[in-house]
């Protein structure tokens, strides 16, 4: 998941956590912008995407991640 590679999964829990894992490993290298988190990073679902944001807050009510990591 890098740059404009995008990653097929098959399950929204496993592109979740390819996208937190990489999020995370940026935002701990300061090598992440808020506006591109914000704009640039999603999970596409039936041809929509689903930005990170509100991927994190299905990924909380899913029980995929708790307290801010991945369960």
């Amino acid at each position: 998941m890098e740059g404009d590679k995008p990653v097929k999964c098959s399950s929204f829990e496993e592109a979740f956590t390819a996208m937190f894992k990489w999020v995370t490993d940026k935002i701990n290298s300061n090598d992440l912008a808020l506006q591109v988190l914000e704009t640039a990073i999603w999970i596409e679902i039936n041809g929509l995407p689903l930005y990170f944001y509100d991927a994190r807050d299905r990924a909380i009510k899913m029980g995929i991640l708790k307290d801010g990591k991945l369960v």
